[in-house]
């Protein structure tokens, strides 16, 4: 948190493009921002729509940032078109980490025709390979490890123990988080004679621009070719991403997702915590399933799924309607049914 900041309310106001319900309170100073609960008297907190509205109305926040159609009788309030986007710029004002000058740690480890970008910033114990390339403003924590011949654009974020195996290509303003693994051996093996053999994984990773891989979820590099993670695609915590895996731009997912190799997914996907994608299949544009889902053949474009094998949502519940009425419907049967004899 950044506690050196204050403003008054009407020079955030003014920041959000906001609309002060009272101008009499643009004065107002602000010197924090806290969700409603653990708001104090001189924060400022947010309210994203109607259904928090109780908590609003008890909060000790002094003001709040609400979208324009959201009314709390005696709050003072800021209205605004977009919300989160409000809340973006009170996070870079009130909680941005202090400034750093770039530097290359000293116990780093680099390759001497290893290509670094301007301002580069590399942590202790980060190991950067013979013929990486690194764009400029990028931040390299302790302990990252950079492969052979890896290419990463500006103004990317590793953070601590990032591993980022050989040919790999980083695109621009990247976010990995702590223990990504990106280009690790695709699980690849086939019976000869009578054993199960290792089938070599000589592809890449190539993730592109505006991307964000969460802690602990492996990438695996492709058999021949490549696994892509499309543009702008926000990836969770605890992800496996299988080899020759091809993800659209602009997908979500939820933890502990798994996707089995050379599976695709259309733009803007969306997958809940814990589904599981079989191999060789294709999710079409704006798919979404449902947490602890399995997909075990294509899904067309739009479709919103859920259960294992995954059907449409309201096929799902008009099944789950009729199990309800199993048990009475079993005892009816057996109600006209005539015993059988002996």
């Amino acid at each position: 948190m950044n506690i050196s900041v204050r403003m008054t309310a009407g020079e955030f106001a003014a920041q959000v493009n906001g609309e002060m319900s009272d101008p009499g309170l643009a004065s107002l100073e602000i010197c924090g921002f806290q969700t409603l609960e653990a708001a104090g008297e001189q924060d400022l907190s947010f309210v994203s729509d109607t259904k928090h509205a109780r908590k609003a109305l008890e909060s000790k926040a002094r003001i709040l940032t609400v979208p324009r159609d959201v009314k709390l009788e005696g709050k003072p309030l800021i209205r605004v078109q977009q919300v989160w986007k409000a809340v973006l710029k009170a996070m870079e004002l009130f909680h941005s980490l202090p400034e750093s000058e770039p530097e290359i740690h000293p116990a780093a480890v680099i390759s001497p025709d290893a290509v670094l970008g301007a301002n580069l910033s590399v942590g202790p114990g980060a190991v950067i390979e013979s013929g990486a390339e690194i764009g400029d403003n990028c931040i390299i924590a302790a302990f990252c490890y950079i492969g052979i011949g890896t290419k990463i654009g500006s103004n990317c974020l590793l953070h601590p123990r990032v591993t980022i195996m050989r040919d790999c290509i980083i695109g621009n303003r990247v976010i990995l988080h702590p223990g990504a693994v990106i280009g690790s051996d695709g699980f690849k093996y086939e019976v000869i004679d009578g054993l199960p053999t290792k089938i070599p994984q000589v592809g890449r990773v190539i993730i592109e621009d505006d991307a964000e891989i969460g802690a602990n979820t492996c990438i695996d590099r492709a058999f021949l070719t490549e696994t892509r993670i499309g543009r702008g695609c926000k990836l969770d915590n605890l992800i496996q991403i299988g080899h020759n895996v091809q993800l659209g731009p602009y997908c979500l997912m939820a933890a502990q997702v798994g996707i089995a190799g050379s599976t695709r997914l259309g733009m803007g996907c969306i997958l809940g915590g814990q589904v599981g994608v079989r191999d060789n299949i294709t999710l079409g544009d704006g798919v979404m399933v449902a947490a602890q889902s399995g997909l075990s053949k294509d899904i067309p474009p739009g479709k919103q799924v859920f259960g294992t094998p995954a059907v449409e949502i309201k096929e799902y519940i008009r099944r789950e309607a009729n199990l309800r009425h199993l048990p009475e419907l079993i005892e009816r049967m057996k109600e006209k049914t005539p015993e059988s004899g002996g």
